[in-house]
């Protein structure tokens, strides 16, 4: 096993990815009288095309009337449906025009509108004969809704007294058995419908595609120049361009492509992160210049400009869903997994989280009252399990590099293929010993109607992972003879978002702490004379003894303004080396406190004190050995139009000389308290215009200011050479 493979254990906390938990949610309730039924949920699929933000679906049926009533109700900052509320329904290829009527009203928290539509005996018939139908607004190319014809029949066939005097040719049609209970829904894919093919021999497989282009610029005055011998020499201004296309194809099984049987979920990256113009020429002259190079935000020039970033499969069982293959993983705030999906507020996200994971995810409350009264409605508590391949085979079992390796140090070579791999069938895949693993289980309570309001969400969960390196038990003595590693990690995550009635505005609070605990004798931070020498890497034993957190709490009046303090922690340490305690690693570096401080200056500082062969110890923009206040505000100007401000002050836990000021008479003092003079990292203030135009807000426009004023903790002779730092960005983006 080399040092290499165990560079993870010291960057990367491995966590439990629960990526894209858009956890199911029951139909939105409405208050009915007695003469009123509820509507089978699977009669009717909401499926807007493309998809428009806020929109829900409500449904109702009038026993003695024999109507079905389709509420289409959206929520948002600007009128959708008033100018274009005519809906239509596609049966047997023509388009029939329905009677619908629109109704709205604005207020400080927005716009609410609703087009309805009452589909009457005759049209329910007609839907009957025709196989289903697609609702379509304003016109062909808009599809709001699907009418299955398959549920509907069913829900005929249960209704008494029947609302509709069926046609002949269908009424002769027995009904079909009695369903089994619906499966209880899970993360990302609601209970299952009638997905039987409507069509003999058609195969229900729907292709979609989303995913976003962006581009952008920034510039950086004050940038340290550094030297890995030499130290910070100097700054200079620094200004360049950068882009990334990212699609997202997802091919389902089903008739629903909202709750399909199987789906197949791919993202695909081009041009990642990758800065305009040619980078990778030894002559700079212009008559040389060839076409742009694959040069990416730091300095690698990129094999692929075209990658399969990840790709699994996710499969729906009658008791939950299951999901294989490599897949992104995001918990909480994303201070220890972050997916690095969307456009991100501060700077983009450039690196994001994977896994090759098995997970296995259910309601157990569904899973419950399914079996106990034949309840399958989606409930609030989820529960999942799942199983990580970190290492198979390392590159080489010893922590001496091969020739013409990339080499990082103690960490073992980076990105070579070596000839302690053999090419022999199965082996290099052959035995355990060498192998890293984890287990990880969650609990999470997601309850999206905790309140009166549509945004109004309560979660609370939390979660243990396991991981490690050779066989034996999670509490028993490292073997003397083997790398090995025993790591613990638990995590604990809330976020309620609460409104409080009326005109006034909702209150918010969120909040993620994380421990890494643990041993291994795979990491030679203890220094040259504390490690054995031997060629497996074996050294004296180092603990590790990691936290992090981060904790908001503000208001904000829907369409108005917002406003939320935040504050946030990294835990320090005074000693990397030689000390066989590791207390000190950045948070993830997608999660983004500030333009300036995190992202520039210590991202860089970081660099120069480890030096290169420890790179996995950067910061790379994370919040690290310290402590920051962050109180953020957003004010909507007019609709599209949002100015958003920041302002962050950070104080160090611990000076460690390699990167902090430390200018105390006693080398070996470096805790810090919490707000000490000489701790004081600095002060900084952001402001951002954002802009966001077309459909569902398909085109966004964001550009954002950075100032910021060293404090004394950064300032010194290898430091920072300017108190002052700035930068201005901006950044064009199309989501769709």
């Amino acid at each position: 096993m080399s040092k290499h493979a165990m560079t993870k254990w010291v960057t990367c906390a491995l966590v439990l990815g629960l990526t894209g938990l858009a956890f199911a949610q029951a139909p939105e309730p409405t208050p009915e009288p007695p003469s009123v039924d509820a509507v089978r949920t699977d009669v009717v699929t909401l499926g807007a095309v493309p998809p428009i933000a806020g929109l829900s679906l409500r449904a109702r049926a009038i026993r003695g009337e024999g109507t079905m009533t389709l509420s289409f109700v959206r929520t948002g900052t600007t009128w959708v449906f008033r100018e274009c509320h005519q809906l239509r329904a596609e049966l047997g290829g023509q388009v029939v025009e329905l009677a619908s009527e629109h109704e709205g009203q604005e207020s400080n928290e927005g716009v609410t509108e609703t087009v309805s539509v009452v589909l009457s005996a005759t049209d329910l018939e007609a839907l009957l004969q025709q196989g289903g139908a697609s609702l379509r607004l304003c016109n062909e190319s808009l599809v709001l809704a699907d009418v299955h014809e398959e549920a509907l029949r069913r829900f005929v066939a249960e209704w008494e007294p029947r609302p509709v005097e069926l046609h002949p040719e269908v009424a002769e049609v027995a009904p079909e058995p009695e369903p089994e209970p619906a499966p209880p829904a899970i993360p990302d894919a609601p209970m299952p419908t009638a997905d039987a093919p409507t069509d003999a021999g058609r195969i229900p497989v729907n292709i979609a595609l989303h995913g976003y282009y962006r581009a952008r610029y920034n510039w950086f005055g004050n940038v340290p120049q550094a030297d890995f011998s030499l130290g910070v020499s100097g700054s200079d201004q620094a200004h360049f361009a950068y882009q990334r296309l990212r699609l997202e194809p997802v091919i389902s099984y089903g008739n629903d492509p909202d709750k399909p049987i199987a789906s197949v979920h791919v993202q695909i990256d081009a041009l990642d992160n990758v800065v305009f113009g040619d980078n990778a020429r030894i002559v700079r002259t212009p008559i040389f210049a060839a076409d742009p190079s694959y040069t990416d935000v730091e300095g690698f020039d990129l094999a692929d400009s075209f990658r399969i970033e990840r790709a699994w499969l996710e499969v729906l069982l009658p008791v939950g869903q299951l999901r294989v293959g490599r897949m992104p993983s995001q918990w909480g705030l994303g201070l220890l997994a972050n997916d690095g999906n969307g456009l991100g507020e501060w700077g983009d996200p450039l690196f994001g989280t994977s896994f090759d994971r098995v997970l296995f995810a259910t309601r157990p409350l569904t899973v419950i009252n399914a079996l106990t009264s034949g309840d399958t409605r989606p409930t609030p508590l989820i529960f999942a399990i799942a199983y990580d391949k970190l290492v198979e085979d390392p590159v080489v079992a010893s922590t001496t590099p091969p020739e013409g390796a990339i080499s990082i140090g103690p960490f073992g070579p980076l990105g070579t293929v070596s000839p302690g791999r053999s090419t022999v069938p199965f082996q290099a895949w052959s035995g355990e010993g060498n192998d890293v693993n984890q287990m990880a289980v969650a609990m999470i309570w997601n309850d999206p109607d905790a309140g009166p309001r549509s945004t109004d969400t309560f979660t609370l969960g939390g979660y243990y992972v396991y991981r490690w390196q050779h066989r034996g038990g999670a509490l028993r003595p490292l073997p003397t003879d083997a790398q090995a590693s025993r790591v613990h990690i638990t995590d604990l995550y809330w976020k309620l978002d609460y409104g409080l009635g009326g005109s006034r505005p909702s209150i918010y609070t969120e909040g993620e702490i994380v421990h890494i605990g643990g041993r291994t004798n795979t990491v030679t931070l203890a220094g040259p004379g504390r490690c054995q020498s031997d060629e497996a890497g074996i050294c004296n034993e180092t603990n590790a003894n990691l936290w992090g957190g981060a904790f908001r709490a503000g208001a904000r009046k829907h369409g108005v303004w917002g406003a939320l303090l935040e504050w946030g922690f990294s835990s320090g340490d005074g000693q990397y080396f030689n000390d066989d305690n590791l207390r000190a690693r950045p948070l993830h570096p997608d999660y983004h406190v500030g333009l300036i401080m995190y992202q520039v200056a210590l991202s860089t500082m970081t660099a120069v004190g480890f030096g290169e062969e420890i790179r996995p110890l950067w910061s790379r923009g994370g919040v690290w050995n310290s402590h920051y206040v962050y109180p953020q505000f957003r004010f909507h100007l007019i609709p599209g139009f949002e100015l958003h401000t920041a302002v962050l002050a950070a104080w160090a836990r611990e000076l460690i000389p390699t990167v902090y000021a430390h200018q105390r008479d006693d080398l070996a003092d470096t805790a810090c308290g919490a707000f000490e003079n000489d701790c004081h990292v600095g002060m900084e203030v952001d402001v951002a215009l954002r802009v966001k135009w077309g459909t569902n807000d398909l085109l966004r426009w964001d550009t954002e200011v950075g100032f910021m004023r060293a404090g004394n903790a950064l300032v010194g002779d290898t430091y920072l050479a300017d108190r002052f730092l700035w930068t201005v960005q901006t950044r064009m983006a199309m989501v769709f």
